[in-house]
């Protein structure tokens, strides 16, 4: 029970916020403490599985992903994680519900903050190196839709599938495959109510992608994706935006000087669509650094990249994450072990 307060007339509003401020403390007294629950198992049992993922949406319900594997085959397979602790059963989402086994490649999955989400894979149509397909599939909220091709005819070299999910349930998914011999970047985004779009290359005509690509979405649907690339021979850190208000991509941007290739690229976008933040190891000359590159999404200009690793140790690993207020944090770990940190 709330202990009874009186006052008087004068200071009345300084009375009813430490009134409020009571109720609050109160409040938080009588809640449970946290902590974590033992685990649980989400897949079969003896099933293989690797290269789980999670998503979790604003009223904390989250949406699972991995790769299973047994008897040659791969599957892509979900469950959603209630707020509550309970599960969905587990759903296939490969079509058709068996394929044959394909490359390391994971699924990738997003959930936006009303419970709306995708998730993309890799596929085999067959057997040989060139039967690779990037499929995708929708969730509504409360059940996953049937999954597409978003590519109209099998190819090689398909790898790094990224989705992103935007506050309305629109969606934007990039991947790297090889088309007509040359490793390029493709897109293609899914409209609610619709279907998703035939798949468009994104990365120059000229440039050659070496690794993977990154994404990041905001709550309006506009989009940035970066990779590696090589222009001329030389390899760089590329990377274009998709702006929903014309539904068209810019055409790609060096983000970081042409050199020694940089790796282990990151990318954090806030979903206020106000800022985004590059993070990968680069190399000074003498040592492999953290660098750091901002993006102003009203402007569409990239910052030059700053080296926010002053150790004389090399950095091995590197990530990014960035608020809603565009506060951006760096992370990363020296050879030997140390973890650092540098905000923006």
């Amino acid at each position: 029970m709330l202990p009874k307060l009186t006052f008087p007339a004068r200071g009345f509003c300084a009375v009813l916020m430490a009134y409020a401020l009571l109720v609050a403390q109160i409040a938080a007294a009588q809640q449970p403490p946290r902590g974590w629950t033992l685990p649980e198992t989400l897949t079969p049992a003896a099933q293989q599985s690797r290269l789980p993922l999670i998503a979790m949406d604003g009223a904390g319900n989250a949406l699972v992903t991995w790769i299973a594997e047994g008897g040659g085959l791969r599957q892509a397979q979900a469950v959603q994680i209630a707020s509550t602790g309970s599960w969905s059963p587990l759903v296939k989402l490969y079509s058709p519900p068996t394929s044959a086994a394909v490359p390391f490649e994971p699924s990738d999955v997003a959930v936006n903050a009303s419970g709306g989400g995708a998730a993309v894979w890799v596929r085999a149509t067959g057997t040989a190196p060139s039967d690779q397909i990037a499929q995708a599939a929708v969730f509504t909220g409360t059940s996953w839709r049937a999954a597409v091709n978003l590519m109209p005819a099998s190819a090689p070299g398909l790898r790094s599938p990224r989705v992103g999910v935007d506050s309305d349930g629109n969606a934007v998914a990039v991947w790297a495959q090889s088309l007509a011999g040359v490793a390029v970047v493709r897109a293609s985004r899914y409209a609610v109510g619709g279907a998703w779009s035939m798949p468009v290359t994104i990365s120059a005509a000229a440039e050659a992608v070496n690794e993977g690509v990154v994404l990041g979405v905001d709550d309006a649907g506009n989009a940035v994706a970066v990779w590696t690339g090589s222009v001329g021979g030389v390899r760089t850190l590329r990377a274009v935006r998709y702006t929903d208000a014309t539904g068209t991509w810019s055409d790609p941007a060096d983000v970081a000087p042409a050199g020694p290739a940089p790796s282990v690229v990151r990318l954090a976008a806030d979903r206020a669509g106000t800022s985004a933040f590059v993070a990968y190891r680069g190399f000074d000359g003498a040592r492999d650094v953290a660098r750091v590159a901002r993006l102003d999404m009203s402007s569409g200009t990239w910052s030059a990249p700053v080296d926010v690793s002053t150790a004389q140790q090399p950095v091995m690993d590197v990530d990014i994450a960035v608020s809603e207020a565009g506060r951006g944090i760096a992370i990363w770990n020296l050879m030997d072990g140390t973890v650092q940190t540098a905000g923006y």
